[in-house]
């Protein structure tokens, strides 16, 4: 008996081929050649297709405004100023540092041809912070300057018809 699928002569009563391992089939008719052997071509494997490398992105040039930091640290001394407006150690320094800082960041960003926005707020938060600081002092300052000649007097009792001396 030939195997089907390798050609090689065998025994009749095999049951598998003794070159291949390839189950035999008993047939009627034995064929008068041997089949050529099937050799199977392999391709080579294909290599992975790789994406093409990407440009990194440029960054807009809002992203890359000069003085950008010293425009939001002057913002941030400018909240601060206006938050501590009563205690003029905190808000005079912080007020005149921070108006400082968002002129000098608004002025690099104009000849940069950039926009600041953070410099431009820093600017306004720093001049309300200086303003309500000075307003608050002058009418601190008014106060007392004007409680201290009527301190000494009996004048909260003028004008009443209460007497309260015991």
């Amino acid at each position: 008996m030939f195997c089907t699928k390798c050609g090689k002569p065998n025994d009749d009563s095999a049951r598998f081929c003794e070159s291949c391992g390839n189950p035999l089939v008993e047939s009627t008719a034995q064929p008068e050649q041997p089949a050529e052997p099937t050799v199977e071509v392999q391709q080579p494997a294909q290599q992975p297709v790789q994406p093409p490398v990407q440009q990194p992105v440029q960054q807009p040039a809002e992203a890359t405004v000069p003085g950008k930091g010293m425009g939001i640290a002057g913002m941030v001394l400018g909240i601060i100023s206006v938050v501590f407006f009563c205690l003029f150690y905190i808000s005079l320094p912080c007020g005149i540092i921070g108006l400082i800082l968002s002129i000098i960041s608004n002025n690099k960003a104009k000849q940069a041809n950039a926009k600041n926005g953070m410099a431009v707020a820093g600017i306004i938060c720093s001049a309300i912070g200086l303003a309500f600081c000075v307003v608050f002092y002058v009418l601190v300052i008014a106060g007392i300057a004007s409680g201290i000649g009527s301190y000494g007097s009996n004048s909260f009792n003028s004008g009443s018809n209460f007497d309260f001396n015991f």
